[in-house]
């Protein structure tokens, strides 16, 4: 719809039957622009029935958040997203002309379809399974290699320690002349 310098302003559906428009701000940095126009429904409409005695639509993902509305058992809830906060996984849903999110546990599981436009991928590379053979450096030159390091290791460190000490390496101190010795 519109865009500042850092956020886009978007809307999402088309004000269908229990699907309000829902308008909002985006950072730029978190889309990403497609080179062409998706295919319809640009938003999956899903329901999710109320599973049990009934379910309190909050305010926020937060079991002390304000109680917005009470579902009641077999009420159908328009779905429009998801979030895990606090370990509790909730639905961001639309019932009665309010929003809010509802405990999952509360309503049947979401399954959202495959879109008609898919997004493009990368191609997954599967790990090489356990039946194939993985090359091994043979045993038998690991443990020489090691030992020819910390031989290196330690001829280096005599070598450096030999070349500190050694009195010819010493710079000899010239020697201060005070007026006693004129």
């Amino acid at each position: 719809i519109g865009e500042t310098e850092r956020m886009y302003f978007v809307s999402v559906m088309q004000n269908q039957p229990d699907f309000p428009k829902i308008t909002g701000y985006v950072f730029k940095s978190q889309v990403k622009a497609c080179e062409s126009v998706p295919f319809a429904p640009y938003y999956p409409t899903i329901k999710i029935t109320v599973d049990g005695g009934s379910a309190a639509i909050r305010l926020s993902p937060l079991t002390s958040a304000q109680t917005v509305l009470v579902a009641t058992n077999t009420q159908q809830l328009s779905y429009y997203g998801s979030i895990d906060n606090y370990g509790i996984h909730w639905y961001y849903v639309q019932y009665g002309g309010f929003f809010g999110y509802v405990n999952s546990a509360d309503v049947t599981a979401v399954e959202v379809p495959l879109h008609p436009t898919p997004l493009p991928q990368q191609p997954v590379v599967a790990p090489p399974s356990e039946q194939e053979p993985v090359p091994q450096t043979p045993e038998s030159s690991a443990p020489a290699s090691e030992i020819l390091l910390i031989v290196f290791v330690v001829v280096l460190a005599v070598g450096l320690t030999l070349a500190l000490f050694l009195p010819g390496n010493i710079k000899k101190k010239k020697a201060a002349i005070f007026d006693r010795d004129i």
